[in-house]
């Protein structure tokens, strides 16, 4: 009998499953992803500087991102790899 699999496993699996998509494409889509949401979760005027610490603020910027992740990954048409670009 297999052992079963965690929903995580599945979910990881599903998009390390896609033709033309590394791990690494993956984790630079995250970042990007992340890099786009801190400053609408900063801006969003019931976050504001004195009501939620910066923290909670990223926090919420990463589970949005992990939110949003399938439908960035899906909306991507270019091969997203991690380089030099990436840095600057």
């Amino acid at each position: 009998m297999p052992a079963p699999t965690s929903s995580l496993d599945q979910y990881l699996s599903y998009y390390l499953g896609i033709p033309g998509l590394s791990a690494i494409g993956v984790l630079s889509l995250f970042a990007l992803g992340v890099i786009r949401m801190a400053p609408i979760v900063s801006l969003v005027p019931f976050f504001g500087s004195k009501l939620s610490p910066a923290p909670a603020r990223i926090g919420i910027a990463i589970i949005l991102t992990l939110v949003f992740m399938p439908t960035i990954i899906h909306s991507s048409n270019l091969a997203i790899t991690f380089n030099a670009a990436m840095i600057g």
